[in-house]
């Protein structure tokens, strides 16, 4: 997961972390390692909070769209 979200984000190893563990330390994700060495993989879910907190940041952000959308 580690590698697919560094890629996706274009961000370097320690930037990644860095948004991880902001996000970690905010309840909004939860993250894991499995396995161990070059063979490791750093897996990553949002949280019930993340998720809720999430769909609300769309709906605001659906708004500011349609709010623009309206004025033109």
């Amino acid at each position: 997961m580690f590698p697919e979200l560094k890629a996706l984000c274009s961000l370097t190893d320690g930037n990644l972390n860095r948004h991880l563990q902001v996000l970690r330390e905010a309840n909004l994700i939860e993250t894991w390692k499995r396995g161990e060495g070059k063979n490791s993989q750093t897996l990553v879910r949002m949280t019930a909070d993340g998720r809720q907190q999430y769909f609300a940041y769309l709906e605001v952000l659906e708004s500011v769209v349609a709010d623009a959308a309206e004025a033109v």
